[in-house]
């Protein structure tokens, strides 16, 4: 690789301001240039293979005479093709390209650095997000199977909420949603704020009283424990697990259900289990 190229990745590379050009590693193998992102476990690279010969194309001009009258022209232009690769891309995790011009592979290292800054601010959070996927795929998980033992291991059996089921389990859900009201009153000074956490609640709530109509057991209490269970992802709405834990392990033990571990772990010690 000459140097003068080198030098322009180099100054490509130390021009953004997200990253300093020494975060980088630059390597060439046999006309294989990389550039390694050098602080990840996921082998960020910018990679692209330097041209040989260069590559004549028919290039189209219109010109325009005093008369305003359209001219054509064939002119034979001598391009230098670099073709390559990216992780991340704009899309995918992998992107090929193509350019016709060092100025335009110098582009799209510019917009490499951008995807991967994006990638590296957001992994942090795409983790989290696998990890709370992970808990709801295991609750999921424990319903399934209480359920499967409940119907000797039938998977066809649909039970449904009888009509005394359905009114008990209701007025269970009116208690909790009345409680953590009562605590959301005393834990949010803004009105407006304490307003739209109120009317939330109860849209949530209305959608758990009305899906007792037409859901199966199963489906029903999956539904309801794996959106109690997501409520332990958020801080803030810690105060409403806390504030109803009584009435959830309640519902659980009237229905013979198993209470997660994760809305377990976040009872008070007064609340009994």
């Amino acid at each position: 690789m000459k140097k003068s190229l080198e030098k322009s990745l180099i100054d490509q590379l130390t021009q953004n301001k997200m990253f300093e050009h020494y975060d980088f590693s630059i390597n060439e193998n046999y006309r294989a240039v990389t550039i390694n992102y050098d602080y990840s476990s996921e082998e960020y690279c910018f990679s692209f293979k330097i041209p040989t010969q260069s590559k004549k194309v028919e290039v189209d001009e219109s010109n325009t005479n005093k008369n305003s009258k359209s001219i054509r022209k064939n002119q034979v232009d001598e391009i230098y093709e670099f073709s390559g690769y990216m992780k991340p891309g704009r899309y995918s995790e992998n992107e090929s390209f193509t350019v016709e011009t060092f100025e335009d592979l110098l582009i799209k290292l510019s917009n490499w650095l951008k995807y991967l800054n994006q990638e590296l601010s957001e992994s942090h959070i795409y983790r989290q997000i696998k990890k709370q996927d992970e808990k709801i795929d295991e609750i999921k998980k424990k319903i399934e199977e209480h359920f499967k033992e409940q119907n000797n291991n039938d998977d066809k059996v649909e039970e449904y909420l009888t009509r005394d089921e359905a009114n008990d389990l209701i007025e269970r859900l009116n208690e909790i949603e009345k409680v953590i009201k009562e605590k959301l009153y005393e834990t949010i000074e803004l009105e407006t704020e304490r307003d739209e956490e109120i009317e939330k609640l109860h849209n949530e709530f209305d959608d758990f009283r009305d899906a007792t109509t037409y859901m199966n057991k199963e489906n029903w209490f999956k539904k309801f424990l794996v959106s109690v269970a997501t409520w332990s992802f958020d801080p803030q709405n810690k105060k409403k697990l806390i504030a109803g834990s009584s009435v959830l392990l309640k519902i659980g033990k009237y229905f013979g259900l198993p209470i997660p571990d994760e809305i377990i772990q976040l009872m008070p010690p007064s609340d009994p289990k």
